[in-house]
Formats: C-alpha cells, structure tokens, sequence
C-alpha cells in the first residue's frame, strides 16, 4: 500500500516516489512496521513530495506507516502540536 492507493490523485502518479518502489517497506502489512521504519524514514528525504506527503499524513493519515519521514506517533504528536494539546 502506498499513500497513491490511500489517497488516489495525491500526489501526482507520474512522480517516482521511494513508497511506490517498496509499498511493504513504507506500510506494511501486521508487525512488520516497527522492523525497519529508520529506513523508510530516511528514503522519504529524497523524495520529491517529501512536503507534500508530510502535510497529508498529519492531517489526514490516522492508518500506520511511514508519510513524509514521520511515523504514526509522530505524527499523532504533531496533530496535537497544531491542535495546541500537549502530547
């Protein structure tokens, strides 16, 4: 799963992004998902949505996963932050 598959038409499907190259590495399926965030957190700074991708997952990605180089709490943590509550 990919955030193109969560959210068709965001972003763009002509861009080349590294969660289209390994869906499984960025929101995988069970347990996996604490295996290796570390790695799918660094491959999103070279993405050319990187921001973009970033925005939706605070805003709208409640599912796991890595978006934008952030994980679940994080970006849980940084909803909070936005909404002024303390985490």
């Amino acid at each position: 799963m990919s955030v193109f598959d969560l959210q068709p038409g965001f972003p763009p499907h002509q861009v080349a992004t590294p969660c289209q190259d390994d869906p499984e590495l960025f929101f995988p399926a069970g347990s996996g998902y604490y295996v290796a965030p570390a790695r799918a957190v660094a491959l999103c700074g070279s993405c050319p949505v990187f921001f973009a991708c970033r925005e939706f997952g605070v805003v709208h990605a409640d599912e796991g996963g890595v978006w934008g180089g952030l994980t679940q709490p994080q970006r849980r943590r940084a909803r909070a932050r936005r909404m002024g509550v303390a985490s």
